[in-house]
C-alpha cells in the first residue's frame, strides 16, 4: 500500500480510477492479466460502516485493447463514469473501437456528459480508421447537423462507407437521402 506522500509524486498522465470494494473480482482479474492495476489506498465509508469502501486505483502500462475490455466491463455493470474514463484512455491510445465507444457515450451521454461536437469528432476519429460503426453514426450526425454542420453530401459519403461494408442500417439514410446505392 502506498501511504499519501508516495501517492503525491505519481507520474503525470496516469488515470486514476475509483473503484468499490465490491468490484474486488475486477480487480483482481485485471491484477493477474495484465499485472498493471496498482491498489494505492482504501478510503473510509463513503456513507456509514455498512456501505462500501472505495480504492483508488491507478492504470498504468495497460494497452489499449485491455482498457477497452476494461471499459466494457464497467458498462456492463453500469459503472457509467467509471467505462468513460476507460474508453477515453484507450481512445487516447488511438484504438477506433474504444474512440466509437466515447462518441457514441458523447453521442448520448451515458459514460461522458452529452456533447454532440465531441460525439462527432471522436466518431470522426474511428470513421477516418474504417470502423463501420463509427462511419454509419458520424453519417447520423452530419445527416442530422448534430455536432457538425448539416451536409446531405458528407452524410451519404459516411452511409456509402458504412454500407460498403455491409453495414445495412446505412441503406435507409441512402434511400432517404436519394443516393443510387453501391
Amino acid at each position: 500500500m502506498a501511504d499519501k506522500a508516495e501517492l503525491q509524486h505519481l507520474p503525470q498522465g496516469e488515470a486514476a480510477l475509483v473503484l468499490s470494494e465490491a468490484r474486488s473480482s475486477l480487480i483482481a482479474r485485471a491484477r493477474r492479466d495484465a499485472g498493471s492495476l496498482i491498489s494505492l489506498q482504501s478510503a473510509t465509508p463513503l456513507h456509514g460502516a455498512d456501505r462500501t469502501m472505495e480504492t483508488t486505483v491507478l492504470v498504468q502500462d495497460v494497452d489499449a485493447e485491455e482498457l477497452l475490455r476494461l471499459g466494457r466491463e464497467c458498462l456492463a455493470r453500469m459503472d457509467y463514469l467509471q467505462a468513460g474514463v476507460l474508453f477515453r484512455k484507450a481512445a487516447d491510445h488511438g484504438l477506433a473501437e474504444a474512440q466509437c465507444e466515447l462518441g457514441v457515450g458523447y453521442d448520448i451521454g451515458h459514460t461522458v456528459p452529452r456533447d454532440d461536437s465531441m460525439a462527432a469528432s471522436w466518431l470522426r476519429k474511428a470513421a477516418d480508421q474504417g470502423h463501420i460503426e463509427a462511419q454509419y453514426y458520424l453519417g447520423v450526425h452530419y445527416f442530422n447537423g448534430d455536432g457538425v454542420p448539416q451536409d446531405d453530401a458528407e452524410a451519404a459519403l459516411w452511409f456509402h462507407k458504412a454500407a460498403d461494408q455491409g453495414y445495412s442500417e446505412a441503406l435507409y439514410f441512402l434511400r432517404r437521402l436519394g443516393v443510387q446505392e453501391g
